[in-house]
Order: C-alpha cells, then sequence, then structure tokens
C-alpha cells in the first residue's frame, strides 16, 4: 500500500480552507495511519451490531412439528420405535409414521442419516 505524504501534495491539489479544515486534515492523516472515519450516524449502527446481544438460537429444523422434532430428538438419542413409542405414549405405528414423515422432510435417505443431522443440530443428548 502506498503512503500518502500530504506535506508533498501538488499544488493542484484543493486543501481544505477555512471551517472545514481542521476537521477534515484530521480525518485525512486518520485515513493516512489505516483507520477509519465514520459520521455519528453510521457509527451508532456499527456499534449497535457489534454490541447487539447474540441472536436467540433457533428451533432446529423449522419444517419438522413439534411432535416430529420429538421424535427425531428420541431418534437422535439412539431409542427403537418402540422405546419412543414407549417414552412419548405413542403406537409404534405412529411413531413409523413420524419417522417416515422425518426422514421424507430432512430429505434423510434412513433413520441413521437423520439421526446424525439430529446430532449435529443438538438434539439427542
Amino acid at each position: 500500500m502506498r503512503r500518502v505524504e500530504w506535506d508533498r501534495l501538488p499544488e493542484h491539489v484543493a486543501q481544505p480552507q477555512g471551517a472545514f479544515a481542521e476537521p477534515v486534515t484530521e480525518h485525512r492523516d486518520v485515513a493516512a495511519t489505516g483507520e477509519a472515519v465514520f459520521g455519528p450516524g453510521i457509527a451508532d449502527r456499527v456499534l449497535r451490531t457489534f454490541t447487539a446481544p447474540p441472536p436467540t438460537t433457533a428451533v432446529p429444523f423449522p419444517e419438522l412439528t413439534d411432535r416430529e422434532r420429538e421424535v427425531l430428538n428420541q431418534l437422535a438419542a439412539g431409542k427403537s420405535n418402540g422405546e419412543i413409542a414407549q417414552t412419548l405414549l405413542l403406537s409404534p405405528r405412529t411413531v413409523a409414521n413420524h419417522v417416515s414423515s422425518i426422514l421424507t422432510k430432512l430429505q434423510a435417505t434412513d433413520r441413521i442419516q437423520a439421526a446424525l443431522r439430529a446430532r449435529d443440530a443438538g438434539l439427542g443428548k
């Protein structure tokens, strides 16, 4: 990066004059050091961006219903359809239907792939 020698600018380059001379010169010197100068509006937006609390964690797999997410959570914990049915007080056939729907919605080829994706998203622990 080429450093500009402000005192050696050609004469045809306009030099700041009047009331704006001091702030322009000050900002020019700051910019020459590689730093940035922002106006108050931009500075406020930048500060808000970097000091805002992190966004709340989104629900994993929003395409699933709450019940499907419960089944997926159990699936990610390594439970069989029968165990999931007992835990959630459902029939094994209902669990199998939910698993089928989960696989379709997540475009997973099998329950292991769905369980791995769920584990990666924090489910099943």
